[in-house]
């Protein structure tokens, strides 16, 4: 790895391998992500304008990963979800005294969590390990997500010493994000992916700067081209299936643009047949506005993005045909495939 070079998605090019299959509908797309199976290596945004609690309700039937946002009323969505025996209940909370609060209500109340993620922009912090600590004291058996972080090695090993089960990487390279403009830090996801993916000993989501499918498997060529068949427990580990450390891709643009996502559907009356989303960034003065925070430390924007024609049930089913694809193209039958892929940079 050079330190010296930062490289996004779309400067990157993989090379095809020999396929081994007969039919792509054959591939599998499946991933063990902290020891559960879910069918796709992808989950939306845990953003406002990206999810809501019935687009996560259609996810945890569907044995698609999620993460609901923190910017509403989480103990009602936890109520809703236990009345109505969701599979799958997956919650984010920050760092503040309210956060922790609500941890210890849903210790007492005895509420099924499997998966609370630290939300927070800067994932390196005393802040952050804190949390971890004090959810895993209060809720032993859910998995903590925390982050977000560069995904360098200071970073990894920083959340990871401190108890992490999951790990979010990646600054500054959503569509709504502007942390990079304001601060002039930030993380290009295939080199964040890259450098992530040789330090991380526990399972990762590589969130932000996917703009088309194809950033999907130049994640996770990026991500697992650095690991060695038995870096993570060989065949016999109980969380990485074949011994490799598969990531999962968060992605918020490309899902905000759903039909059904929460932003608003807006037309022009010089181009009625076109419709588009609202799309903010978390750190947005909308975003906090539409959420009651405290308009300050704006790290994001407000953009309005063609809208795909597609619910979401539609475009997670074009998402497993081009994950399938990719996998034909990766030489193999999964997606452990991919930490065998080469790939050049564009130049």
């Amino acid at each position: 790895m050079n330190q010296n070079t930062a490289l996004y998605y779309n400067q990157i090019i993989s090379i095809p391998r020999k396929c081994i299959i007969k039919s792509r509908s054959e591939c599998d797309t499946s991933i063990y992500f902290c020891g559960y199976k879910f069918a796709l290596p992808v989950l939306p945004a845990n953003m406002a304008s990206v999810v809501d609690e019935g687009i996560c309700k259609w996810l945890s039937f569907n044995n698609y990963f999620y993460i609901y946002h923190r910017f509403s009323d989480t103990r009602k969505f936890i109520q809703r979800a236990r009345a109505e025996y969701w599979p799958m209940v997956s919650i984010s909370v920050g760092v503040q005294e309210s956060d922790k609060e609500l941890i210890k209500d849903i210790s007492e109340s005895k509420c099924r969590i499997h998966f609370i993620c630290i939300d927070v922009a800067h994932g390196m912090s005393d802040s952050v390990a804190e949390m971890i600590k004090f959810i895993k004291e209060y809720l032993p058996n859910t998995k903590v997500i925390a982050g977000n972080i560069w995904g360098d090695k200071e970073s990894v090993k920083f959340l990871q010493d401190a108890g992490a089960d999951a790990l979010k990487v990646g600054l500054s390279c959503g569509a709504g994000c502007s942390t990079f403009n304001q601060t002039s830090f930030g993380s290009p996801m295939f080199t964040a992916a890259l450098q992530a993916g040789y330090y991380a000993k526990i399972p990762v989501i590589l969130d932000g700067g996917v703009r088309e499918a194809g950033d999907i498997a130049r994640a996770m060529i990026g991500f697992m081209s650095n690991q060695g068949e038995y870096s993570y427990g060989g065949v016999v580990s109980k969380i990485y299936k074949n011994g490799v450390n598969i990531p999962m891709v968060m992605i918020g643009s490309l899902f905000a643009a759903c039909i059904d996502a929460p932003g608003d559907i807006i037309t022009y009356s010089n181009t009625p047949q076109k419709r588009f989303k609202k799309y903010y960034g978390s750190a947005s003065a909308e975003s906090k506005q539409k959420t009651g925070q405290e308009v300050k430390h704006i790290e994001g924007k407000s953009i309005e993005i063609s809208c795909n024609e597609m619910t979401y049930s539609e475009y997670y089913a074009s998402i497993k045909q081009a994950v399938q694809s990719q996998i034909s193209y990766g030489g193999g039958k999964d997606l452990s495939c991919f930490k065998d892929v080469e790939w050049r940079v564009i130049s």
